[in-house]
């Protein structure tokens, strides 16, 4: 959305709640004007509502009003500390799982030489094997049923294949658990294989960094798993409905004219909807909804980045030009203050 434009952004449709909102406010103020209405020209007809509309003003209504935002405030903390909080994790799945990739990529590059062909099947074996995990793992956690893109999973080898079709539907096989111990597999035969040549230190590195992310795809099923809680999300949707109830009588007895005690009645009954819609929106990350988090853009991320891991500058060596690289440092410093290049 444009966040720098006001108006554009007040009349945006998508993703918006604000006509779900006047969906339930409209009819509120318009309730307020026939009261209002009633009370001038026909007060018998409200005779038996005076004492409800005295004691809704005096006390019901602003306790009510009060207990309902005080828990509107509740879910909107919790629904936004859930929504960063799931974006960070996909975050930093993708960056744990990425930098593992990237150093077996790097501690491979000194067997390209020697190995040619078993260094290129290795990267490949683990690149697909990456984006089919990072995949499935989106698919775990999102509620849309969605299928994401892998980098040519039929590339692997068939007895791979076969494991990664069947065991999950004959075994019960969780499939990211399933990958992740195929990629280990994979990894710890690199020493062996020649093709991997990395110290003990690195190498826990790297599994360190598979199992950060692992950890990380626990978290984030733990908030799709685990909605705001059923007593205050139904304890929310009854106040809301008194609130609706309340609020036109009240401002009926508050004010003599019909457009201002409507306006009156408009304003909070759409606020509390509005948040209410607006915490909803927000507590399910996952979803496929306007305001979910973008899966399909998290793993096309994912995939940009593996498929720059294999192409053949990624494990350029950088060095300095003879001519032009300044090696003296005092005329790298004045070089440097003066801004030239």
């Amino acid at each position: 959305y444009d966040k720098d434009s006001l108006v554009a952004l007040l009349f945006q449709g998508r993703g918006s709640v604000l006509m779900r909102a006047t969906f339930y406010a409209v009819p509120c103020a318009a309730s307020c004007a026939i009261f209002s209405h009633l009370q001038k020209q026909r007060p018998a007809v409200l005779l038996g509502c005076q004492e409800l509309m005295k004691l809704s003003r005096s006390h019901v209504w602003p306790a009510t009003t009060l207990i309902l935002g005080g828990l509107l405030s509740l879910r909107m903390n919790f629904a936004i500390h859930r929504f960063w909080e799931s974006a960070a994790l996909l975050e930093q799945i993708r960056g744990e799982w990425l930098s593992a990739i990237s150093d077996c990529m790097t501690f491979s590059s000194s067997a390209v030489l020697d190995k040619p062909d078993e260094v290129r099947s290795f990267r490949h074996a683990i690149v697909r094997l990456m984006s089919r995990c990072h995949g499935s793992a989106l698919e775990e956690i999102s509620d849309a049923q969605e299928q994401f893109a892998v980098i040519q999973a039929s590339g692997l080898d068939t007895k791979t294949l076969e494991i990664l079709q069947m065991r999950p539907q004959t075994h019960g096989w969780n499939r990211v658990e399933t990958l992740l111990k195929l990629l280990q597999n994979t990894i710890a035969h690199g020493p062996d294989d020649g093709v991997l040549k990395i110290p003990s230190q690195s190498l826990d590195r790297i599994y360190g960094s598979l199992s950060r992310g692992f950890m990380n795809l626990f978290n984030a099923k733990s908030i799709a798993d685990n909605p705001f809680p059923f007593p205050c999300a139904q304890l929310i949707a009854a106040l809301l409905g008194i609130h609706a109830a309340l609020t036109p009588m009240t401002m009926a007895s508050l004010s003599e004219n019909k457009v201002w005690g409507s306006v009156a009645t408009f304003v909070p009954v759409f606020a509390v909807f509005s948040v209410n819609f607006a915490s909803m929106e927000l507590e399910g990350p996952f979803g496929d909804g306007d305001n979910a988090l973008p899966m399909q853009h998290f793993q096309q991320e994912m995939n940009e980045s593996l498929m720059m891991l294999l192409h053949d500058d990624s494990a350029h060596r950088v060095g300095i030009s003879a001519d032009r690289c300044i090696t003296d440092y005092e005329r790298l410093r004045k070089a440097f203050g003066s801004g030239a290049d």
